[in-house]
């Protein structure tokens, strides 16, 4: 299958149940933030083949936000696919997405997507009840036996990055144990990228000699203060597009979907 492939990857939603506000913010309007994103690529020409929600699909993992989160997410004209962030709860997901029936574990939210002309792995990252990621040794072996299966072109995406971004406040949420996804990647020329989501803001750089990229977020944003969280910044929702070429080449961009809602800042 010689095609070119577009992914568009949506992170970080933070849908709360329809009688509550995100982070108690009135004003947060997540679900409108998702709702503006998932109109625009509707829109988009050409059309993304594939849509993946890298993670914090939910807030609070509960059971109300994730009806919340499928009503806008139902919305998309696109086959979607979704992983869990450290706000998910992989369970109370799997019982409101009934359909979504690729997860190849009833403890993780790990699944291969193999129908497209290039070959994308989706790893959980989560540790319940932790804002940090690891991949436990069991997620590790399953990994290792994957990636044995194939030699096609690979995507990686995690909801946790490996990398280190510039406010050192998410460097200690990140993927704590990077060096066994470092030491496996590492092995396998055919993977051509890492993509994640979790600290709402875009960055992107070199991992074990493959490209990683970190999706800023539909939800707002937060302000950092002295190394600290200090409140939340109302910035437009974005999404990534992920653009592979059959000639192996990857190209990444950062899609802002300005002059839909209100963007002040809050504190």
């Amino acid at each position: 299958m010689n095609k070119d492939v577009l992914i568009a990857q949506i992170t970080d939603t933070h849908i709360v149940a329809k009688d509550k506000h995100w982070m108690g913010l009135s004003r947060s309007n997540t679900a409108q933030r998702l709702e503006v994103v998932v109109e625009h690529i509707n829109c988009l020409t050409p059309r993304p083949d594939i849509v993946i929600h890298s993670g914090d699909i939910s807030d609070e993992g509960d059971i109300d936000s994730y009806l919340q989160a499928k009503e806008l997410l139902e919305k998309l004209e696109i086959k979607y696919y979704l992983t869990c962030g450290n706000h998910d709860n992989f369970s109370n997901l799997k019982k409101v997405f009934t359909q979504h029936d690729y997860f190849l574990s009833d403890r993780f939210s790990h699944y291969v997507i193999e129908d497209l002309p290039i070959r994308l792995i989706v790893l959980d990252s989560q540790v319940i009840d932790k804002a940090y990621g690891m991949l436990c040794s069991a997620r590790i072996e399953w990994l290792k036996k994957i990636l044995l299966t194939s030699i096609k072109h690979t995507l990686i995406f995690i909801h946790h990055f490996p990398i280190k971004v510039k406010d050192e406040v998410f460097n200690k949420i990140n993927l704590l144990n990077n060096n066994a996804l470092e030491s496996i990647v590492s092995q396998h020329d055919n993977i051509l990228g890492i993509f994640c989501g979790h600290s709402h803001y875009g960055a992107a750089g070199i991992y074990s000699g493959k490209f990683c990229w970190v999706s800023p977020s539909t939800a707002p944003i937060h302000t950092i203060k002295n190394n600290r969280c200090v409140g939340l910044t109302l910035s437009s929702p974005s999404f990534s597009l992920h653009k592979y070429c059959s000639s192996g080449k990857i190209t990444s961009s950062v899609v802002t979907v300005d002059g839909e809602i209100d963007l002040p800042q809050i504190k």
